[in-house]
């Protein structure tokens, strides 16, 4: 499970998250949702210890994050984008990774025959298309048979065939126990494999439930209509606000 509870952070005067808590079902894929800049990904790299939040706690795995690494070591991380060193190799990485971890065991093999990076792995990085960049990312992020995943965007730069692989491979890993989280902006994505939905809104949790408890609540048909509904009250509660205050 991730506990997170009154997180704060900001950067300078920008107030990006503003006092989330939330539980995160182990063994479930929850997705994500906000307009951009709303703090989805400030949000993952807390999580991830990638940014210092300014208070709250955060538990993944029993762990408090911010008192012990060990979570670590069982959570696996898809960026965005992967930024992987322009002059390795797929193959390099793995190594570098296995040894750095004193690894015995990875899912290496069938994640390049997962992926179809059989002809990819000894190429350097630099000579890579973004979406078979992508794809190693994502085999780095789930090498070690994680029992976290976090990923922002992990289907943005896929073809449709392999997004549907993996997909079906998230699907299993939640079978099979993992918890995994994931940010989206394709609401069919969020509506195809996601148990649990958090949307965010200008650095606060504006919903938290199942995508079905949100159409059913809205009387929709799609995730996306629920969610333009969602929008469209809070703009409308805001100019509300400013005439009372200018008044």
């Amino acid at each position: 499970m991730i506990a997170i509870s009154h997180l704060n952070k900001s950067f300078g005067k920008n107030h990006i998250l503003k006092d989330i808590s939330a539980q995160i079902s182990p063994g479930a894929i929850t997705a994500i949702a906000g307009p951009n800049g709303s703090g989805k990904t400030t949000l993952m790299k807390c999580l991830l210890g990638l940014l210092r939040y300014d208070s709250g706690e955060v538990f993944i795995s029993g762990h408090n994050i911010s008192l012990s690494s060990a979570y670590k070591k069982e959570t696996g991380y898809v960026p965005q984008q992967s930024a992987l060193p322009a002059n390795l190799s797929i193959e390099d990485m793995v190594s570098m990774l296995m040894e750095l971890r004193d690894a015995t065991y990875s899912r290496y093999d069938d994640l390049v025959a997962l992926l179809h990076l059989e002809g990819q792995i000894q190429k350097k990085s630099s000579s890579l298309s973004g979406g078979t960049r992508q794809k190693a990312g994502l085999l780095l992020g789930m090498l070690f048979h994680p029992s976290v995943l976090i990923l922002d965007e992990p289907l943005s730069y896929l073809d449709p065939a392999t997004s549907v692989v993996v997909k079906e491979e998230l699907l299993r890993m939640k079978e099979n126990g993992c918890t995994v989280l994931l940010s989206s902006h394709n609401m069919h994505e969020i509506e195809e494999i996601a148990g649990q939905l958090i949307y965010i809104l200008e650095g606060r949790i504006h919903f938290s439930g199942s995508p079905v408890q949100l159409m059913e609540h809205h009387g929709t048909a799609t995730l996306e209509s629920a969610l333009s509904h969602v929008l469209k009250n809070h703009y409308e509660s805001n100019r509300q606000n400013l005439k009372i205050y200018r008044a």
